[in-house]
């Protein structure tokens, strides 16, 4: 799920654990691969943990 926090940032968070390993290899690899591209990739500011009702990072 993708939700908009503010006019500059997204946050996205999982359904299934299946996609937390997906987005944690993006966060790992989107600055990697951004930083070779000439143009602008939005990259991952902040990446969190489970919490008290959210089992996913």
């Amino acid at each position: 799920m993708l939700f908009r926090l503010g006019d500059r940032l997204a946050v996205r968070l999982p359904r299934r654990r299946s996609a937390e390993a997906l987005l944690v290899t993006e966060a790992e690899w989107l600055p990697v691969v951004a930083a070779g591209l000439p143009l602008p990739v939005p990259v991952p500011l902040r990446t969190g943990g489970p919490g008290r009702g959210y089992p996913y990072r």
